[in-house]
């Protein structure tokens, strides 16, 4: 039997808080469907946003387990960065530069931190990236002996090699730590060319850390285009201290 018309409404009962809702007849199920109420629309979106928080807290723990970070450095922070009148601007430029990374991401804007061995340039380097890590951001760190490293000790006919260097082009932010020690061989200049050519050109931002007391040692070191690369694309922060590192 007929229980309705198309389009009639009426009047029925949340069970859940009791509020006036309507409920439609709909002819081709021969059923009353009744309106989502407010409190379960609320309910739901609540639901959403925890479902979101949490699917975020995963992606910034899978992040930083991810990151490369050594352990030494991953408590590194802005807090506890040992600030002193000859570091006190790097310091703070650093913060600056991760409070505004959005913006600068946009540019591919990126830094490099020069200074005596102990002078802090890792723990900024690391905290800046821990901060970023906290906000989402995916952030990978390497040393530059270390990229060496795994691309000299490939065994599989360079898929490894082409592995580490897609994800170095590709992630967000990137560290490469300690570049320019020594002078560099024609395969370190190639892969680290490689690297950093594809970053700039999609404008992702690279960050490194360095003895150099001048950027000119890298052009010595390395070559001319990936100088230009570096010095054109990041800003400089010197650290100007004595080691902080004890016996």
């Amino acid at each position: 039997m007929k229980q309705g018309s198309v389009f009639e409404q009426r009047d029925c009962v949340c069970q859940n808080c009791g509020c006036v809702i309507h409920e439609r007849y709909v002819p081709f199920i021969d059923r009353w469907i009744k309106d989502k109420c407010e409190c379960i629309k609320k309910a739901e979106q609540e639901e959403e946003l925890r479902r979101e928080k949490t699917r975020k807290e995963f992606e910034i723990i899978e992040n930083k387990r991810l990151s490369g970070i050594e352990p030494r450095y991953r408590s590194a922070s802005f807090e506890n960065y040992i600030t002193t009148p000859e570091n006190e601007k790097a310091h703070k430029n650093a913060m600056v530069y991760a409070k505004k990374f959005s913006s600068l991401e946009k540019k591919g804007t990126g830094l490099i931190f020069t200074g005596n061995t102990g002078s802090g340039k890792t723990h900024l380097a690391c905290a800046l990236a821990n901060k970023l890590l906290d906000e989402g951001v995916k952030v990978r760190f390497i040393t530059f002996s270390d990229l060496m490293q795994s691309i000299n000790g490939a065994r599989d006919y360079g898929a490894t090699e082409n592995a580490l260097i897609k994800e170095l082009q590709r992630c967000r932010l990137l560290i490469i730590d300690d570049i320019g020690t020594q002078a560099a061989a024609e395969k370190s200049k190639s892969v680290l060319f490689a690297i950093l050519d594809k970053r700039i050109n999609n404008f992702r931002p690279t960050i490194f850390t360095s003895n150099v007391t001048s950027l000119d040692e890298i052009k010595n070191r390395f070559n001319e285009q990936i100088y230009d690369r570096i010095k054109g694309n990041c800003y400089k922060i010197e650290i100007l201290c004595s080691s902080h590192r004890k016996l």
